[in-house]
């Protein structure tokens, strides 16, 4: 080879070299979105056809509730065919009456509440008419289902029978109609799924498809034209010491390439961190959210309806009863009472309304004074009768202290408890302490590290952390226990 050559070796080689980039990198690029579209399709799919056969089944249990209320509401209209569970039938009526007429509006409007979460009905305008077609046998029956309850709860007679020939003109053709609707909502759902396999199958279609014209306009010329140059090249020694120069370049630019893959590498970890951080305070904003909604609706749902309850059971005093039937009211009664009770203390622990109303200080107060109570064990309060901090702020130091004032009364089998609240030079500090049988904090950590949930304290950690505060825990076996939060005002 001539010094002529040198400039035309070194021209082809780097136009192969870019060539060799652009097609890999277009391969590649086509290979992974179609993947991605495919993988992104599936999930899709995957996540409406589950709302989908959920939405079916709840469809399919209107059906059986009907018939449940019914049989209910016939023995209610005559006690006389089962007096022993006649009492539990009425128990449970109500409950029925409910998740049935949930379930309907639920349905017929496309928005169906489910436990913690709210599915979304996909109606055709088929099944939009079916339930127009429906309604008014549904409101028919719902309406004297609530006249045999309401007749029931007040020992009247009056209008029982006309409202169960109601139910039972109108059942027949409520059944007929929520069957159609059932099987419209398979039909429907088996179409989409059909729709779904069919775009998957092209999706697969078109992959094989481009990989085959990859690997017959690409990597098969690229390949050619590589051995090409290969041999071209064979025995040059030149040629092998320009290789060997490039080589050197390119472990440089490798060197280059990982340290900056490092530097990339650590400001992804800062990243990973931060978005981890606000992942958990978006979980815990929504665990509060949510401890607010059950709360209010613990109170404003259940115990509501237990006090109605309990209202209509007051009612029957004076009656004159037979000793076993005194002894059952009497144990009616307690039961009731125990049951708003707890009620209402659940409420509390979810979201305790003093929190919000008079500010951190006094739920903090409040909550020793209720833990004394409930646990025999001293627990005593210490700091400002007042204080008030933004919302989100004063909800985390209380989490904070009442996950701490669970644990000592749980594990420490402490007999005093000291929690203590104070705010000096810009600073608010939270200090709970107690004379218990402590722990090793190391094996603590490593435990809470391990866990994928983090447990008590690492929640506490987390709160910590949210607020750009510190946590302390000093602790030993037979020493009791000590956690100091501190946070910036």
């Amino acid at each position: 080879m001539n010094f002529s050559e040198k400039p035309r070796a070194s021209q082809v080689d780097t136009e192969v070299v870019r060539r060799l980039t652009n097609y890999y990198l277009l391969a590649l690029t086509a290979v992974a979105l179609l993947s991605l579209a495919g993988q992104i399709l599936i999930q899709y799919s995957l996540n409406e056809l589950l709302d989908d056969a959920r939405v079916i089944n709840i469809a399919g249990r209107q059906r059986m509730l009907s018939q449940q209320l019914t049989k209910r509401a016939i023995l209610l209209s005559h006690p006389d065919i089962s007096v022993p569970n006649t009492g539990y039938y009425f128990q449970d009526f109500a409950a029925l009456l409910n998740t049935w007429a949930t379930c309907h509006f639920g349905l017929k409007n496309g928005l169906l509440p489910q436990d913690k979460t709210t599915l979304t009905v996909r109606l055709s305008d088929s099944t939009a008419r079916m339930f127009q077609r429906l309604d008014p046998h549904f409101r028919a029956m719902y309406g004297s289902f609530r006249r045999i309850q309401q007749n029931f709860a007040r020992g009247q007679t009056a209008g029982t029978e006309q409202a169960l020939r109601v139910i039972l003109a109108h059942e027949r053709d409520f059944l007929q109609r929520m069957d159609a609707i059932v099987f419209q909502f398979d039909r429907e759902t088996k179409e989409r799924v059909d729709r779904v396999k069919n775009i998957e199958f092209m999706l697969g279609v078109i992959t094989f498809i481009v990989l085959f014209l990859e690997g017959l306009f690409i990597f098969r010329p690229v390949v050619a034209r590589t051995g090409q140059i290969i041999q071209r090249f064979i025995g040059s020694e030149r040629q092998l010491q320009r290789a060997n120069e490039q080589l050197t370049l390119a472990n440089q630019s490798l060197r280059q390439a990982q340290e900056a893959l490092l530097h990339t590498a650590g400001e992804k970890h800062q990243l990973e961190r931060a978005e981890v951080k606000i992942r958990s305070a978006s979980l815990l904003e929504g665990q509060e959210d949510e401890r607010r909604r059950l709360a209010r609706e613990l109170h404003d749902g259940i115990g509501q309806m237990l006090t109605g309850l309990k209202l209509n059971v007051e009612q029957l005093k004076g009656t004159t009863f037979t000793e076993k039937q005194q002894r059952t009211y009497d144990e009616l009664q307690r039961l009731l009472n125990e049951t708003i009770e707890g009620t209402r203390v659940v409420s509390y622990n979810l979201m305790p309304s003093v929190l919000s109303d008079f500010g951190l200080a006094a739920a903090l107060r409040l909550l020793t004074e209720q833990a004394a109570r409930s646990s025999g064990v001293v627990v005593e309060y210490q700091g400002p009768a007042s204080l008030r901090l933004p919302g989100p702020v004063e909800t985390s130091l209380y989490r904070i202290a009442q996950e701490a004032l669970h644990n000592a009364l749980k594990h420490a089998q402490a007999a005093q408890i000291v929690v203590t609240l104070e705010r000096k030079n810009g600073t608010l500090t939270v200090l709970i302490e107690d004379d218990g049988r402590g722990f090793d904090v190391r094996k603590s950590r490593g435990k809470e590290q391990q866990s994928s949930s983090g447990g008590g304290l690492g929640n506490m950690r987390t709160r910590t952390e949210l607020l750009n505060g510190s946590l302390k825990i000093s602790s030993e076996p037979g020493r009791g226990t000590r956690i100091f939060a501190k946070f910036p005002l």
